[in-house]
């Protein structure tokens, strides 16, 4: 009896050491992009990838692992959605894409969508990673310690990177033009959730008293919102802004009522609330966008012109830059080789990958949304970090109106990071 007892208390032991070590080295591989700082594109990637695809692999030889992955409900329609735009990406790069090749392989006899077939290649490798890491971070998240833990991790891994990013600047190295912004963005409704977490379980009273509660997670809170004045400017303010709103009034609503409210009438609350926010931000951030006749507002015109060009299959990951070196022309050459890129995530993604790959991918995002505000319906735990997955994708996607940075993978990683846990959190059994 000794000795069952003595084995039991050894494997809660290490099941405890497991559910506090493995969220950080979640969060650790969703950061790695970032803290490459200035360096970005196909390399880091397949880098990131190769990594993923491993760690996964692993994850699924271990008994734990297979047991956690194969108690998640709800793949279908991600997996059918995404396997929709992995192959419209692949078929971009034979000789019979959708829409036809692109003129420029004319001379050569053979043909594809694609501009580069190199970059594709790795873009669709790459893509194959984000795939992995998510499934990764949902075997992380199929156990609910291992979830508080990963937004604990996230949080604080998050505020060492964005001030290594943030002062790297001043020592002449360059981080991905708005990534400094968009992961302070994601480190605010990090603080944000912690902090109600704790007011929640300890209620003190009045401001004082809530700042003497969270203190750790209200000096983030403010760090993380400095960056973002001092960095993104009047775009990403108001995009954090609002999804900050969204998030408190989510919470506010739902008080006391975790696990006991009515589905459908708070969803269509929430809903409306949403559109409302979205509209007002949106017309926001169209006042904040690239006035006419500057560098910028020139460039997007262009890579707007080249997606009505190619709007089913664009032209390939990685292919903006070589887009606008192809379209320079002598009224545009400044513009575009002083502002290479569109400024929109928007644009962008439909410039690489056109709408036949751009749809399947966002429902597969849609899907993993859905399920995680249904959990916050349904589920008593976890309620505040489900509002905090579903409120940074909001950031993302307000933000994407006036910046590229939510495309890159730098930016992409930590938000597959939350949504994958707060997934595996909605959709398992245990």
């Amino acid at each position: 009896m000794h000795i069952v007892v003595h084995q039991q208390n050894r494997a809660g032991r290490s099941a405890l050491r497991q559910d506090t070590l493995l969220p950080w080295i979640g969060a650790v591989l969703a950061l790695a992009p970032g803290g490459t700082m200035g360096v970005a594109g196909s390399s880091v990637d397949l880098a990131f990838a190769v990594v993923a695809s491993l760690a996964l692999v692993a994850a699924l030889c271990l008994t734990g692992g297979r047991a956690s992955f194969t108690g998640l409900s709800g793949w279908i329609v991600i997996a059918v959605a995404f396997g929709l735009g992995y192959l419209a990406l692949a078929s971009a790069m034979t000789p019979f894409p959708p829409g036809g090749v692109h003129p420029l392989w004319a001379p050569t006899g053979t043909g594809a969508a694609v501009l580069d077939l190199e970059a594709a290649l790795s873009g669709l490798l790459a893509l194959g990673g984000l795939a992995a890491s998510f499934c990764l971070f949902a075997i992380l998240g199929a156990r609910t310690e291992r979830t508080r833990q990963a937004a604990v991790s996230l949080q604080w891994l998050l505020l060492g990177l964005d001030l290594s990013l943030f002062f790297a600047a001043f020592a002449g190295i360059k981080p991905i033009p708005g990534l400094p912004s968009i992961l302070a963005g994601l480190g605010l409704l990090l603080a944000a959730g912690a902090s109600a977490q704790t007011w929640k379980a300890e209620r003190p009273r009045g401001w004082l008293g809530r700042l003497r509660a969270s203190p750790g997670s209200s000096a983030a809170a403010t760090i993380f919102a400095l960056i973002l004045a001092l960095d993104g400017g009047v775009g990403a303010l108001a995009a954090a802004g609002f999804s900050l709103a969204a998030f408190t009034v989510w919470e506010i609503l739902a008080k006391g009522g975790e696990g006991k409210l009515r589905r459908g009438p708070l969803l269509l609350v929430l809903g409306l609330i949403g559109l409302a926010m979205a509209a007002i931000a949106l017309s926001i951030l169209a006042m904040a966008s690239a006035p006419a006749g500057s560098a910028q507002a020139i460039s997007n015109t262009v890579h707007w012109k080249a997606v009505l060009a190619s709007p089913w299959l664009g032209y390939g990951p990685y292919s903006s830059e070589l887009v606008a070196r192809l379209s320079m022309d002598r009224l545009t050459f400044h513009a575009l080789q002083a502002v290479p890129l569109p400024s929109s995530a928007y644009l962008a993604a439909l410039e690489q990958g056109g709408v036949l790959v751009t749809a399947p991918m966002a429902v597969a995002l849609g899907a993993v949304v859905w399920s995680i505000i249904d959990a916050s319906v349904r589920r008593r735990r976890l309620t505040t970090f489900y509002r905090v997955a579903v409120a940074a994708t909001g950031f993302y996607l307000l933000y994407g109106v006036v910046s590229s940075a939510p495309l890159t993978l730098a930016a992409v990683a930590p938000l597959l990071f939350l949504l994958g846990c707060g997934f595996g959190a909605a959709r398992s059994s245990r």
